[in-house]
């Protein structure tokens, strides 16, 4: 696999990769491999525990529709002089639904927390999904209390919505094409 074939976005800090399905097997069954696909160090306690249980679904997902790259999972290369680092996994539940909307999301590793990678990973994969004209808005959920999450959210533009009275401890949140992307 060629780095300059992969859908990516740069952003200032990070190099944004949209997982195909060579990097989704590598990252379920070598850290060695995806190491190698990526060029860049993958971190002890890779992927972020709250990814693992998803992990199958979005391999299902994306070897069914490897058309659709880019409208699954991202994963955040922090960008360093001598070798890249995987810090965050983010992206979007599945390509536009029938009435333009896509759910993003974001998880990094706790040693990554609080260094500005979501808040840079968000607004960009915001833009690219507005560049597709089916879009018309994005979703999100947080759970309740985490205030950190939420305010990524509300910094890139997001507006809480309701919270869930099936699901009461997760809040929604979302951001429309007609407003503006903040850079969190």
């Amino acid at each position: 696999m060629n780095l300059s074939s992969l859908l990516s976005i740069h952003t200032p800090r990070m190099r944004l990769v949209a997982l195909t399905p060579e990097l989704m097997k590598a990252e379920k069954t070598s850290s060695a491999q995806l190491s190698r696909l990526l060029n860049a160090e993958i971190p002890e306690g890779w992927p972020p525990a709250s990814l693992i249980p998803l992990q199958p679904w979005f391999l299902k997902q994306i070897h069914l529709h490897p058309e659709k790259v880019g409208w699954y999972l991202w994963h955040g290369l922090f960008q360093r002089p001598y070798l890249d680092i995987l810090v965050i996994s983010c992206g979007f539940m599945e390509p536009p639904d029938a009435h333009g909307g896509v759910e993003i999301g974001y998880a990094t590793l706790p040693q990554w927390q609080s260094h500005g990678f979501a808040s840079e990973a968000v607004p960009a994969l915001m833009n690219w999904a507005f560049s597709h004209p089916d879009v018309s808005h994005i979703r999100a959920r947080t759970a309740r209390g985490n205030l950190a999450s939420a305010h990524i959210l509300e910094k890139c533009g997001f507006e809480q919505t309701f919270s869930d009275p099936m699901k009461p401890a997760i809040d929604r949140y979302i951001c429309y094409r007609h407003l503006p992307i903040r850079q969190a």
